[in-house]
Order: structure tokens, then C-alpha cells, then sequence
């Protein structure tokens, strides 16, 4: 099971940045799933979890794509002046919402 890091009240220029983000992914994106803390090291972090459709498995969650995703999540969120290390998995549709049902259990 992946590690889920302690979560904190992010703040609204963060969430400002991952609503852009959300409005520029490629279509087989299903979401984008973010959360804030500080990571193994006690450095501030953000972890962002990609969702991909579980149709686009096959075609688009190459090496490839999850780089040039990875590079755009990380340069947008330094574009914007969130210095904090960023964490970028992925996940499809179908694990994230498995997470949710035993995350409300």
C-alpha cells in the first residue's frame, strides 16, 4: 500500500495552482489529487497524484507521458512560487477510488 503523507491545510494559492493545472491535463487525466506536508526529511513537500482514466492504461500512461506530466505539474508549481518539493505518482481511476472506500472504513 502507498505511503499517504500527513496531510495539512494547504493554502489558496496552492489550490489556485492545482485548479490550473486540473483545467490544462490532457483528457485521460481524471483528476489531479494534491495534499501538503512536510516529507521524510521535515523539508515542506507536496505530493500531487495523477488520475488517470482506467481506459487510458494501456495507450497513455506510457514512460513518456508520466515524464512530460511530472515536468509540467513541477515547473508550473515553481512558476508560480511554490518552492516546496514536489512528489508526483500516478494512479488510475479505479485504485484512487479503492484508497476512498477503505480511507472511509
Amino acid at each position: 500500500m502507498a505511503r499517504v503523507p500527513q496531510m495539512k491545510n494547504p493554502d489558496s494559492h496552492l489550490e489556485e495552482v492545482i485548479n490550473l493545472l486540473k483545467r490544462k491535463s490532457p483528457p485521460e487525466v481524471n483528476d489531479l489529487v494534491f495534499e501538503s506536508g512536510f516529507d521524510a526529511g521535515g523539508e515542506p513537500a507536496i505530493w500531487v497524484w495523477v488520475i488517470f482514466e482506467d481506459t487510458a492504461l494501456e495507450t497513455k500512461w506510457t514512460f513518456d507521458n508520466r515524464s512530460q506530466i511530472r515536468d509540467s505539474i513541477v515547473q508550473e508549481l515553481r512558476d508560480a512560487g511554490i518552492p516546496d518539493w514536489t512528489y508526483v505518482r500516478f494512479r488510475t481511476a479505479s485504485e484512487q477510488s479503492e484508497l476512498c472506500r477503505e480511507a472511509l472504513n
